[in-house]
């Protein structure tokens, strides 16, 4: 019996030895686990301590909700989670053109110009360019080996005359008329318009069953589309190329067919047209007051498609007509382009060479995925995965890689000297209201571009 006791007692202890042992090795593999992680945090921290510290003022000329906006912040916020998290970013958006080219002069005039800013390749940015204020991206994306990102359209958009480039487009911006089919047929209308002839009766239709054509704002870059619109179909970019150049007069046949259509496809606007922004004017469309809507897909596309990327109901779109009797271009050659492009201080890059290759190169590898699949914008900048694409996207791409780089229509107040182009900014505005004759137009531009290009 005793025997038996203590052989139980024996046996129970090496139980509970054995029990205690297992608890102690677990609570061991524990605080092992917790060490490695609490040593690999701190080696995280170490890295990231060594990052570099810097504050990144980009300047956009666009509203936060703008797609080309949204898409970079979530680029940054990513390169901060994923690869620099001292990089400190700080945006400032100015959604009108003209208050933002006036901000941004103020800064530049005071040494104080933002990290990265937008514009375009013309004779403002040209000068900043050869003051040695900009940094040559196209050598960045070279040294990176990162020019088959982008479609050829998109790298082209931004290049100088001489093939440098200096601001980096992201779009792939088809532009094209939005409708509402549901107006359309409201108003006895039964096929889009191939042609200027067409557009007409389409519009007097619309107009004789109480509809409003056109949803239209009063910012010159834009009236200037409508403008370009005639010329482009009679020549394609030549005559433009001549009037820039003081080789043809604003005046000319070109040039007083221009003012004509302007003025008459005006009187299809929205009531109050000049005085509309932006955003009035895409709202006036959704809301189905307007039949029709000209904008650019980067501005467009967050508005007419839904999370799919597809088109949402009642909206559909066409392309710019042609004119008849007319074979300077095709239904394929209209305005497609890739948008301001953005530029890069090169005070900025010379402080953090390194740093800011390391961002572009993340910013080209994130940007195309990030803008296509998460804030509805059709990049330039090819995204990684081509597989997902919807059945609109996919359209928008091929219409896009069809029109050729030497044949999309160029846009005015970008191709025009900057001191002509306050003059022209302010006279199409005039123009399109009736206030001034497209002979008067015609006079003052020609002045315009006597006083500042022939004269050099």
């Amino acid at each position: 019996m005793l025997i038996s006791i203590e052989v139980d007692f024996i046996v129970i202890q090496l139980n509970k030895d054995l029990i205690i042992s297992k608890e102690r090795k677990t609570h061991m593999k524990r605080l092992i686990s917790t060490i490695l992680v609490l040593i690999m945090l701190m080696c995280i921290r170490v890295v990231f301590a060594e990052e570099e510290a810097w504050t990144l003022y980009w300047m956009y000329p666009y509203a936060e909700e703008h797609a080309i906006c949204q898409t970079i912040a979530k680029v940054v916020a990513k390169y901060q989670a994923e690869v620099n998290p001292n990089l400190v970013y700080n945006p400032e958006y100015i959604s009108d053109s003209e208050p933002y080219y006036q901000k941004l002069k103020i800064l530049i005039g005071s040494n104080e110009a933002p990290d990265m800013f937008w514009g375009d390749a013309d004779t403002f940015t040209k000068t900043l360019r050869d003051q040695g204020l900009l940094t040559n991206i196209g050598e960045i994306i070279d040294e990176l080996g990162q020019r088959d990102k982008f479609l050829p359209i998109t790298y082209q958009y931004q290049q100088y005359d001489d093939g440098s480039l200096y601001l980096m487009a992201t779009g792939a911006n088809n532009e094209v008329f939005f409708y509402h089919p549901s107006l359309f047929e409201k108003a006895g209308i039964e096929k889009q318009p191939e042609t200027w002839d067409e557009f007409f009766d389409v519009c007097e239709k619309l107009k004789a069953a109480g509809i409003t054509p056109l949803s239209v704002m009063g910012n010159p870059w834009y009236i200037l589309r409508y403008a370009a619109f005639m010329p482009y179909r009679m020549t394609g970019n030549e005559w433009i190329s001549k009037t820039i150049s003081g080789q043809t007069s604003w005046g000319d046949e070109t040039g007083i067919a221009m003012g004509e259509f302007l003025q008459k496809i005006s009187q299809y606007f929205v009531d109050g047209w000049a005085g509309m922004d932006s955003s009035a004017c895409r709202d006036y469309f959704l809301a189905g007051s307007a039949a029709m809507w000209y904008m650019p897909l980067s501005a467009a596309q967050s508005a007419v498609t839904g999370p799919d990327n597809e088109l949402i109901d009642d909206i559909a779109y066409f392309k710019l007509p042609l004119l008849d009797g007319y074979t300077a271009t095709t239904e394929k050659d209209y305005f497609a382009n890739s948008g301001k492009g953005f530029m890069i201080n090169s005070k900025t890059f010379n402080a953090h060479p390194e740093e800011i290759k390391r961002f572009i190169d993340f910013f080209i590898n994130n940007f195309g995925d990030i803008g296509l699949y998460q804030c509805n914008y059709i990049c330039g900048i090819l995204p990684n995965n081509m597989d997902d694409l919807s059945s609109f996207v996919k359209q928008m791409y091929q219409d896009f890689s069809e029109v050729s780089p030497d044949r999309y229509a160029w846009c005015w107040d970008v191709v025009i000297d900057s001191a002509s182009n306050e003059t022209l900014k302010a006279e199409i505005v005039n123009l399109a209201l009736g206030e001034i004759t497209p002979q008067e137009f015609g006079e003052r531009m020609d002045e315009a571009i006597a006083e500042n290009v022939l004269s050099e």
